[in-house]
């Protein structure tokens, strides 16, 4: 499981050594594991599963701030 862990963590861009990501994937690795999907294979599949799904939840909130400060009118006058 740890190996699992280490190896999504790895994969991640920002973020692999808080621990609220390290928990979220945790949890996906054994709710996988409780499934009956014990193999080093299994186990990280799921936890590379859990980390596209928080980087794609980084990037989609990075995208809405993005999109915010361009839609938010300027304190600028020309």
């Amino acid at each position: 499981m740890e190996v699992a862990l280490e190896r999504a963590c790895k994969g991640l861009s920002i973020g692999a050594e808080e621990h609220r990501v390290r928990r979220h994937i945790a949890k996906k690795i054994l709710k996988c594991a409780e499934r009956g999907d014990t193999t080093l294979g299994d186990l990280t599949a799921a936890a590379r599963a859990a980390a596209s799904e928080l980087a794609a939840t980084h990037v989609s909130l990075a995208e809405e701030h993005a999109m915010k400060i361009k839609a938010a009118p300027s304190s600028r006058r020309p």
